[in-house]
């Protein structure tokens, strides 16, 4: 499929990260090995998790989500509105603008994972980014990580800013699709506090136009809203740079246009191309 893209040099490469970060819709630490039949499983930590930090129940209850606030590229003097509409149980449309960057979306409809910027155009994704980026806008996915994942290991104890947590390595369901077989494996580790059940860190990859890239996140500032706790704060660290994500509103199952997440006509050009 064509596609238009630049060098990830200057602007191109901080809209690189930018769209990697969005995608999703980070310090010292130290380990404690303990033997793993002290450890609890991977599956209780996330039911301590689901019920610390609303319950079942209260996430069943969410249909959708509409989040708004900003995004800092930190030492880079950018700053970028941010809008985040997600719905169950993989759809999402997220726009991100500034004076710098112009426009950024990115969007899946369930099945087509695409993006269109003022400086790099369309983009549809292919292979295993396309499957990566519909896994990844799984809605809420620690409480219906079931669906995404095949298993759930807590591996150990590890000190994220002096708390002690559980590390619970996911291990993602084999990708499917034509020419996937070989697709590297992309795990997914996370760090719950053992106190709270809140996750303090997260490790992963994600694949995109610019290849496989290791990002960091650290969630913070969580406050409940709806009867779910959620956090209003997200620092990232990936391709050298780091981001931070300031929510400052959300809002649950709200009454959306039955097309927001139909691609625009740049994409569906592009998918007309194909067939």
């Amino acid at each position: 499929m064509s596609k238009r893209t630049l060098p990830f040099m200057g602007k191109n490469r901080t809209l690189a990260c930018v769209q990697t970060l969005s995608i999703l819709v980070i310090m010292g630490w130290a380990t404690t090995k303990l033997a793993a039949q002290d450890l609890p499983s991977g599956e209780s930590v996330l039911e301590n998790h689901i019920e610390a930090t609303g319950g079942q129940e209260a996430y069943d209850k969410i249909q959708n989500r509409v989040s708004k606030g900003k995004m800092e590229i930190v030492n880079a003097g950018i700053e970028l509105s941010l809008t985040v509409y997600a719905a169950k149980p993989n759809k999402a449309l997220v726009i991100l603008e500034s004076e710098a960057l112009g426009k950024i979306q990115q969007g899946i409809d369930g099945k087509v994972a695409w993006s269109l910027s003022d400086l790099q155009g369309p983009i549809v994704e292919q292979g295993a980014a396309r499957e990566h980026r519909l896994r990844d806008s799984w809605f809420d996915r620690f409480a219906y990580w079931k669906d995404i994942f095949q298993s759930a290991e807590c591996t150990g104890i590890e000190q994220i800013d002096g708390n002690d947590c559980f590390k619970v390595v996911f291990e993602p369901k084999p990708l499917e699709g034509e020419g996937l077989e070989q697709s590297e494996p992309n795990p997914m580790t996370v760090f719950f506090d053992q106190n709270s059940y809140l996750p303090l860190k997260v490790e992963t990859r994600v694949i995109s136009e610019a290849g496989t890239i290791d990002v960091t996140v650290m969630p913070s500032d969580f406050k409940e809203v709806d009867g779910v706790k959620l956090p209003h704060t997200m620092k990232t660290q990936l391709m050298g740079q780091q981001r931070v994500l300031t929510t400052t509103s959300v809002e649950h199952n709200v009454k959306l246009p039955p097309d927001l997440f139909d691609p625009p006509a740049e994409i569906k050009a592009l998918l007309e191309k194909e067939q």
